[in-house]
Order: C-alpha cells, then structure tokens, then sequence
C-alpha cells in the first residue's frame, strides 16, 4: 500500500531545499523527498506512463509496468522522468507562514553553510517522521496498539507470551486471509516497533516515538482488530 502524494506540497518542499540550500545540500534534497515518498514512487513507476500534475510533468518508460512486477529496482533504474516546478511556489494560508519562517532559517547571515544544510536535514527529518507516524497509524491494528503499549509499560515480554495476547485480543480476523499471527506479529517486526532478542520481544525507540505522536495527536487507540 503507497502513500497519497500531495504534489503541492512536495513542490514547496522541493523550492524550499533547492533555491537557498546551496548545491552542497542538493543530494540531501533528493535523498529526502525520494525516501518520503519511496512507496508511492515504486507503485507510481509501474502504473504511470506520461501526464502531469500541479506543474510536474512525468515521462516513464512504457516498460515498467512489466519491470515492477519482476523487479522493482530494476524498474526504477529504467526510467526516465522529468520534472519541472513553477518559479516560485503558489501561495498557500498554511504553508506560506511556514515558508517565511524556514526562509528567515537558512538565509541567517550568522549561519555558516554547514548549519544551514544540518537544520534542511532536521527539517526533512521532521517532516519523514510525521509522514511516517501518521501513515502507520493508518495501518496498525487496535491490538498491535494495546501489545505495544503492554511492551512500553511492563517492559519486555516473553516471546511465548506474543501468541497468547494476540489468541486474547486480537484473534478475531477481518474478512481478510491474511490476517494471521505470522502477519500480526511480523508486521510489528518489520516496522521496527518491536524486536526479538534470545527468547524476549521488547519494544524499539521507532515503538516509542509512535506512541509518543499518539499522545502529540491527541489520536485514539480503539480502532478494529
């Protein structure tokens, strides 16, 4: 499953690093905005063949439906994109402000080029970890939830305990087969929210930090499964 991708909002991101970071900063641009955006990419890549959208243009070669279905790095090795954006970015009520405060940032006369491009790193770290908090919660069961809290506040927990909490909490399946322990428990392990060491699964600092922007966002924890 991809995330949504607010074009929009890319751009200004984009404005924001490119026009006043310098070309030192120009790999962190692209890192960044390629890894927020990773999943949707690799799903975009194998759907897309030509069009455009808010200002940016997109030309992909006509094999990568078949490359992503084979190899999905392969896929986006072979194709070809071009992107243009807009001289300067529209104006927008909320991310206007935002601009003017960043801008004021990395235009300080008393910050040398090395602070300026550490403070656009922090600023797409910021942003990669709301993007990343608000898109697991989008996908976490209501049982993953109440296990990770059970880690965060009892501390670590026998592996052999994992099966019998979720027998007890979250055994009932959606209408989906994938719904099995194997997934539930793997899910967690794959996302890094939890880990295994010897016979005792424990909760991560990535664990952590999402219930923490729980709390932040004020989100609720009962939701289905």
């Amino acid at each position: 499953m991809g995330c949504y991708i607010d074009w929009a909002i890319l751009r200004d991101f984009a404005k924001i690093i490119f026009d006043f970071a310098g070309a030192a900063a120009w790999p962190l641009a692209g890192f960044s905005i390629a890894f927020l955006f990773r999943d949707a990419i690799r799903t975009a890549i194998g759907r897309i063949k030509g069009g455009s959208a808010m200002g940016v243009s997109v030309e992909l070669n006509p094999a990568a439906q078949d490359a992503q279905d084979n190899a999905p790095d392969a896929a986006i090795a072979s194709t070809t994109r071009q992107l243009t954006v807009s001289p300067e970015p529209p104006v927008h009520d909320i991310l206007s402000p935002c601009d003017a405060h960043y801008l004021s940032l990395v235009r300080s006369e008393d910050l040398t080029q090395e602070q300026r491009e550490k403070w656009l790193a922090r600023i797409a770290s910021s942003y990669t970890d709301l993007w990343r908090q608000e898109n697991h919660y989008r996908l976490i069961f209501g049982s993953q939830i109440a296990f990770l809290k059970r880690l965060h506040l009892f501390g670590p927990q026998p592996v052999d305990s994992v099966k019998e909490f979720y027998e007890a909490n979250g055994a009932i399946p959606p209408p989906i087969p994938t719904y099995t322990f194997e997934n539930w428990f793997g899910w967690l392990i794959e996302s890094k929210d939890v880990a295994v060491e010897v016979d005792q699964v424990f909760i991560t600092p990535l664990g952590k930090r999402f219930l923490q922007w729980m709390t932040e966002a004020a989100v609720v924890d009962q939701k289905a499964f």
